[in-house]
């Protein structure tokens, strides 16, 4: 969008990152079925922990020592969900999944099976 005075407009931009955040928030809330608070609180640690981690690895290692698989699937499925709210999949959303997949020590039928669960029914 350009904007009379020829600067570019970043509003479709801010309206796709809100979508997103609420389709985590979303996803977050129907995936533990967790109060309204307990998920903000919950924005809140991530924000906070996000500032303070180097990479993944260390909520992987936290996820694969206190999660079951079933647990692990839910959230590579919910992954692939927000993957898919633009209804494109980048290279670098693809690489992430399958990195994320490989660090809760999944295999590649579960990337896949992950990937076409979550994919959006056609219209």
């Amino acid at each position: 969008m350009i904007l009379r005075n020829g600067v570019k407009s970043n509003i479709n931009v801010w309206r796709f990152i809100w979508l997103i955040l609420l389709h985590v928030v979303e996803t977050v809330k129907s995936m533990f079925r967790l109060p309204e608070e307990y998920v903000e609180e919950l924005i809140e640690f991530a924000k906070s922990a996000r500032g303070n981690a180097a990479d993944i690895y260390q909520f992987t290692r936290q996820a694969n020592e206190q999660m079951s698989r079933a647990q692990k699937l839910a959230i590579l499925e919910a992954v692939w969900r927000v993957i898919y709210v633009d209804g494109k999949i980048s290279k670098y959303e693809e690489h992430f999944a399958r990195k994320l997949t490989n660090l809760l020590f999944l295999d590649h039928k579960d990337f896949i099976d992950a990937k076409l669960k979550a994919r959006p029914a056609e219209s």
